[in-house]
């Protein structure tokens, strides 16, 4: 009986003792690495760049006249000379007009013309301020090199050169026969200003 007595008071002042003990936090080894478990936020920065170009190409083509290949207004009347400066009116003239052909190797034109020439003039002895030359080195139907292309107004003084195209050029003397074609070309003023003149001729004598 006092075995029992003596394990119960055992018992008891054991449990006196733990409960008399306050247990603070968890019990960690002294070697363990400690977790750190507090939530945190973190920002971040990115940058990012693109460009892109694009381009576009577009080709057209066009067809027009060559503006010296002889080619000019339409043929009036015979015994006419018609032409046009640029854009402005056309005109005609029909009177005082003559050919003259330069056969080649003429003794005194032959030099100077080579390959012989084709004259066409307007003069009025009348009235000196108005007057026309065309010289084409040519003497047969064909598009030849214009050698002079003159015009004499009284406003302006024109002259160049450029491209004539004779569609009927016979002949049976220097000054007698048929010629008839166009012409175009480029001439200067007197102020060195540049001009497109256009043109046909029909002679006949």
């Amino acid at each position: 009986m006092r075995d029992l007595y003596y394990k119960c008071f055992a018992a008891l002042f054991l449990i006196a003792i733990i409960s008399s003990c306050k247990l603070e936090g968890d019990i960690i080894p002294a070697n363990a690495v400690k977790i750190d478990t507090t939530k945190s936020t973190g920002t971040g920065t990115g940058t990012g760049t693109g460009t892109g170009t694009g381009t576009g190409t577009g080709t057209g083509t066009g067809t027009g006249t060559d503006p010296t290949d002889g080619s000019g207004l339409a043929i009036g009347s015979v015994g006419t000379v018609i032409y046009q400066v640029d854009e402005q009116p056309q005109v005609t003239l029909s009177s005082n007009l003559q050919f003259t052909i330069y056969k080649p190797g003429d003794p005194i034109t032959g030099m100077l013309y080579p390959d012989g020439a084709t004259q066409i003039m307007m003069f009025n002895p009348n009235n000196l301020s108005l007057s026309f030359t065309l010289t084409f080195l040519g003497v047969k139907p064909g598009t030849f090199d214009t050698f002079l292309l003159s015009i004499t107004t009284s406003s302006t003084q024109l002259s160049g050169g450029g491209k004539t195209n004779a569609t009927v050029l016979s002949y049976s003397s220097t000054t007698k026969g048929t010629v008839q074609g166009t012409f175009n070309g480029d001439v200067l003023d007197g102020a060195f200003n540049t001009h497109h003149v256009k043109g046909s001729f029909n002679l006949k004598q």
